[in-house]
């Protein structure tokens, strides 16, 4: 998002890291099906929960 507002070149490589962290934590999920299940439970129960979803719908 960062890249969108600043145009610059640190601006893209930081969005990339962040998308490529997305990534791997959606890979790291999908091969570990309990962490999964405690993250959405943590989603529901958690003052962080708008992080969880936030990033969750990145992931998708």
């Amino acid at each position: 998002m960062a890249a969108c507002i600043l145009n610059c070149r640190r601006a893209v490589q930081m969005s990339v890291l962040v998308v490529r962290a997305f990534i791997r934590t959606r890979m790291f999920l999908a091969e570990n099906r309990e962490l999964a299940h405690e993250l959405k439970r943590l989603e529901k129960n958690s003052p962080a929960g708008r992080t969880f979803t936030s990033s969750r719908s990145l992931m998708s």
